[in-house]
């Protein structure tokens, strides 16, 4: 995608973009197809991805697929109602929870 990472050439809904591209076929500029098969089959003109199957994971303590697109990640979970959070700047997707693994790791420094 002209090495731009998922979700970082759109100026707005990067959050919408990150999982257009992931979960659907695009093409270089990362546009996805606007047909009714979303392009799948059409690997001439969306040639990449999907790299994820239907839909981006559940938090499987939250429960919510959602994704915050953010330049830079913060120190600690941002916290609200999204599952995951995606940094623009490194392409690194890390959980949005703020506990600890069972070794007293913090979710959110793995």
């Amino acid at each position: 995608h002209k090495n731009k990472l998922p979700g970082s050439a759109a100026a707005a809904n990067p959050d919408t973009k990150f999982a257009e591209q992931m979960t659907l076929p695009s093409n270089a500029t990362g546009d996805k197809s606007t047909n009714a098969d979303q392009g799948f089959g059409d690997r001439v003109n969306f040639p990449y991805g999907p790299y994820i199957t239907n839909q981006v994971p559940a938090n499987p303590f939250t429960g919510s697929r959602d994704v915050q697109s953010l330049d830079t990640f913060p120190a600690t979970a941002p916290g609200g109602t999204s599952g995951w959070v995606f940094e623009l700047k490194s392409g690194r997707l890390k959980i949005n929870w703020d506990g600890n693994a069972p070794d007293g790791t913090s979710y959110w420094s793995l």
